[in-house]
């Protein structure tokens, strides 16, 4: 099963705001926004790279480099 975005609203500060939050199910985000008070502070997100998945001739350009250089390694 894949995973969906569900989307949190709160008020803060006179204003709201929203949570995205990765389940599979409705049910599982809500188990998940349950847990956040237990969540610890880890750092600040100060970038993020969009890395598109990998289809078409780039795909098979990669595999065939693979092969090639995994036979030469070994």
């Amino acid at each position: 099963m894949e995973y969906k975005t569900f989307l949190f609203t709160y008020h803060f500060d006179g204003a709201n705001w929203e949570i995205p939050i990765h389940a599979k199910t409705r049910e599982e985000a809500q188990a998940r926004i349950k847990r956040m008070v237990y969540a610890q502070y880890t750092g600040e997100l100060v970038a993020s790279i969009h890395v598109p998945s990998m289809s078409g001739w780039f795909t098979r350009f990669f595999r065939g480099c693979r092969r090639v250089f995994s036979s030469v390694i070994q």
